[in-house]
C-alpha cells in the first residue's frame, strides 16, 4: 500500500433562484480492484478474492487482500456525514440559501 496516496473531489453546489431549494444528492461508488493483467484483456483461470467492506460514521472502506498477499485499501470519507452512507450510494441533502 502507498503511503500518503490521495484522490479528493470538491463539488460546490450553487442556488441561483431566489427561494431556498432542498436537494437532494447521491453518489454512487464501488471498486473492482482489477489486476493490471485483467485490465489489459488477459483471464485468470481462479476466481479473483472479493473485497471486504465496511461503513463507520461519514466512512466507507474497502479492503482486498490481492493474489501477491499484498493487502489493499480504498476508503471514501465525506467531510459532512451524508443522510444515509451504505457500501455503493451515499445520500445526501441540502437546503439551499439564495446566492
Amino acid at each position: 500500500m502507498t503511503a500518503g496516496a490521495a484522490l479528493f473531489h470538491k463539488l460546490i453546489v450553487k442556488n441561483y433562484a431566489r427561494l431556498r431549494v432542498e436537494i437532494p444528492l447521491d453518489f454512487v461508488f464501488g471498486v473492482d480492484f482489477a489486476d493490471l493483467f485483467e485490465v489489459r484483456g488477459f483471464r485468470r483461470a481462479d476466481q479473483k478474492p472479493q473485497p471486504d467492506h465496511g461503513v463507520t460514521g461519514n466512512v466507507v472502506t474497502f479492503l482486498y487482500r490481492g493474489r501477491d498477499g499484498v493487502r489493499r485499501l480504498t476508503r471514501i470519507i465525506f467531510e459532512s456525514p451524508p443522510a444515509t452512507l451504505g457500501t455503493e450510494r451515499a445520500s445526501l441533502r441540502f437546503t439551499l440559501r439564495p446566492d
